[in-house]
């Protein structure tokens, strides 16, 4: 998703309630976990064979971050956290 679309999507709701994003809660019963959004920011990203998913660019892994780089920036993305 892009932030134009998600800008159209959040101008169709009530600007009165609250954000949350949701994620898996690992339990046994597989339930869905409603996290409330409390940061916004521009963050790199880098695929992780070992996630099967994309993970943030941290201090702590920043040193995968050169060979891993779109040259047009496409993996800066918008976090929720």
């Amino acid at each position: 998703m892009k932030v134009n679309e998600l800008i159209s999507l959040l101008e169709e709701m009530n600007p009165e309630l609250d954000v949350h994003f949701a994620a898996p809660s690992h339990d046994y019963w597989g339930n869905t976990l409603a996290i409330q959004v409390r940061e916004i920011e521009e963050s790199s990203i880098i695929y992780s064979e070992y996630h099967q998913e994309f993970k943030a660019i941290t201090d702590d892994n920043d040193d995968e971050l050169e060979d891993s780089l779109d040259k047009d920036n496409s993996n800066i993305v918008v976090l929720l956290s």
